[in-house]
């Protein structure tokens, strides 16, 4: 278990989201925010521009892209 450290930039991220990181070593790591940090403790979202942490159970590299998955809820 690792942890990504993640700067929210064009939007709020909250608790829960699904999320999919890449990056070219890598690879494809998808899964869910279960649990979020600031520099002051427990969060339950970032909003835009905030630095925040999260738990991975992969490895993930700076650099790396993290992107919030959004379903299309009307299909």
């Amino acid at each position: 278990l690792g942890v990504a450290e993640v700067k929210a930039q064009t939007g709020m991220v909250s608790l829960g989201e699904e999320i999919l990181i890449t990056g070219a070593t890598t690879g494809v790591y998808d899964g869910f925010i279960d649990s979020m940090h600031d520099n002051k403790g427990p969060v339950t979202h970032a909003e835009q521009g905030q630095l925040f942490s999260f738990p991975v159970n992969s490895v993930v590299r700076r650099g790396d892209k993290v992107y919030r998955i959004i379903r299309n809820q009307s299909l």
